[in-house]
Order: structure tokens, then sequence, then C-alpha cells
């Protein structure tokens, strides 16, 4: 949870009102504030979430909109690799969100038949307009966020 914890402090220490949609069997999503308390409520819920739920992603972010406020940008910190998550990001765009979506890397394990790689995901992403980066366990954030994609 060092990312999301990461882009976080980061954005609250630059005065932006930061938001936190995260849930598993248990939701622990915090509502946008720029209030000073907001740093620890974001990293106490990061520390406890577990990745344990079922629902799916867009239904998650479609019921939870109200914590990102209208015409916002979202950071989406998301290891799904389906065709689902290029149509969130679409939807999120269309809306007028600024849209950035993080896809941490998974070495270790090979793509399902219905997934694509991290490469193609964020490749598909950038066509669509969006900031899309691929973050190597390991590796510099910063360097992470250099890399850049093109369609394939």
């Amino acid at each position: 949870m060092k990312l999301p914890a990461s882009v976080a402090v980061q954005m609250l220490e630059l005065g932006s009102r930061v938001g936190l949609l995260a849930a598993g069997a248990k939701v622990w999503s915090q509502p946008a504030s720029a209030d000073p308390r907001q740093k620890v409520r974001i990293l106490d819920a990061l520390a406890r979430v577990q990745a344990d739920g079922d629902a799916d992603l867009a239904a998650q972010m479609q019921f939870r909109r109200t914590f990102a406020p209208e015409g916002g940008m979202m950071v989406v910190i998301s290891p799904l690799r389906t065709q689902t998550v290029i149509e969130v990001a679409a939807g999120l765009v269309r809306e007028g969100y600024a849209v950035t979506w993080m896809i941490p890397a998974t070495p270790w394990r090979e793509p399902a038949r219905y997934e694509m790689s991290e490469d193609q995901l964020a490749a598909r992403l950038a066509s669509r307009g969006l900031r899309a980066y691929v973050i190597d366990p390991g590796r510099d954030l910063a360097v992470s966020l250099r890399r850049r994609y093109r369609v394939a």
C-alpha cells in the first residue's frame, strides 16, 4: 500500500482535496477532503483494507462516485487487466475526470486468457487519452512514471 499512500500524502501536501475508494469485504473509503486530519484517515484506511471483496471495479466506482469531486483528478491503482478497466476509465474521462491509471506489475504470473498484459493495458488506456503507467516493484517510482506507452 506504499503507492496509494505516497500519492495521497503528496497530493495533500500540495493542498489538494484527496479521497479514497478502498473496498474489500469491508469498505474503507474516505470522501475527498483537504482537512489536515485526512492524511491520518487515509493512511489508517490503507493499513486496514484487504483485497478480499468480490464486487467488480465498475460497480465499486459507480456506487462510490460521491468520493470523487466532480471534474477532479482521479488516480486509480488497480491490478485488474481486463476490458472492463478500459470501459471504466473511458467512462470517467467522459464524465470530465482527469484520470491517471497505475497498474502494479506482476512479473511472477502470466495473464489469464481474458486478461491483457500490463503493457497492453497501459497502451490501450493511453490510446484513449489517459495517463497510464505500469509500476514495477522494486523500481524507483519516478522511473516507472517516465515510461511512455505506444499503441501496439
